[in-house]
């Protein structure tokens, strides 16, 4: 599987989770199975050395390797050692990296697939708009193109009411998280509508708002976050300038409705 989107959108925060979920399910049904690596996640190494993958696989896994061993040999050993340890969910982070378009990438995308067609587990991927990025460009990319399925991340719509009632269980989500001793249940929730404005729907901007406000609550003693802490939190860029176009459109839409 493929998760592809525009920035911001909780892509990383998507495959985390579901490495988490599979590491937990995995260690309540084998509990004597300590030494076991279930899940594995690494970023896409930005060096184009044939030897940045496996060596960032082994990485993970915490595994020495000879830096003078040659690609195939590492390559070799990275696939024993996650057979060896029960690996069953691989997750490669900014895969967009990989511009098949671009002749010196192709070892990179040749060693993916050989992991593929060598480690008995899934392999999920991560990326900024994987499939306009040259990633399925060429021969190889057509080989990679049937072996995975592409799921399009968005940011969370708010138009209708299983939209918004998904927004405020996205935000439940966060809430339930806080370990502010003051902080009363329920109240980020009750504040979803101007969450949603704040952010944009953008899962990144969201964490980063309710973060940013969780550290100030604490900093400051009050141990919980409601609007006025949360308005005293500068967001990123990004989501300074789309809230600000929302509302220039509200307001021309509001204009043009008194004008009739």
């Amino acid at each position: 599987m493929i998760l592809s989107g525009v920035p911001g959108v909780g892509k990383t925060t998507a495959v985390k989770a579901l490495g988490r979920t599979v590491e937990q399910t995995y260690r309540k049904r084998n509990p004597r199975m300590t030494s076991a690596v279930p899940v594995v996640y690494i970023t896409m190494p930005t060096a184009q050395h044939p030897k940045a993958l496996p060596a960032e696989l082994l990485y993970f896994l915490g595994a020495p390797y000879a830096t003078r061993s040659n690609e195939t040999t590492l390559t070799h050993q990275a696939c024993q050692l996650m057979t060896d340890l029960k690996t069953s969910l691989v997750i490669v982070d900014e895969v967009h990296g990989i511009d098949r378009s671009r002749a010196s990438h192709d070892q990179q995308s040749d060693q993916l697939k050989y992991f593929m067609d060598h480690v008995p587990a899934t392999f999920v991927l991560a990326g900024i708009n994987v499939e306009s990025c040259g990633f399925f460009t060429g021969h190889r990319g057509e080989q990679l193109a049937r072996r995975y399925t592409t799921l399009k991340a968005s940011p969370s719509n708010y138009s209708t009411i299983p939209q918004r009632q998904e927004w405020a269980l996205l935000v439940e989500g966060f809430e339930r998280a806080l370990r502010l001793h003051a902080h009363k249940p329920g109240t980020l929730v009750s504040l979803a509508d101007y969450l949603y404005g704040r952010t944009g729907g953008y899962i990144v901007s969201l964490s980063h708002l309710i973060r940013e406000a969780a550290i100030y609550a604490i900093l400051t003693g009050a141990e919980r976050i409601d609007k006025p802490v949360l308005e005293s939190v500068e967001l990123d860029h990004a989501a300074v300038k789309e809230a600000a176009e929302a509302q220039r459109k509200t307001r021309q839409r509001d204009q043009g409705r008194k004008k009739k």
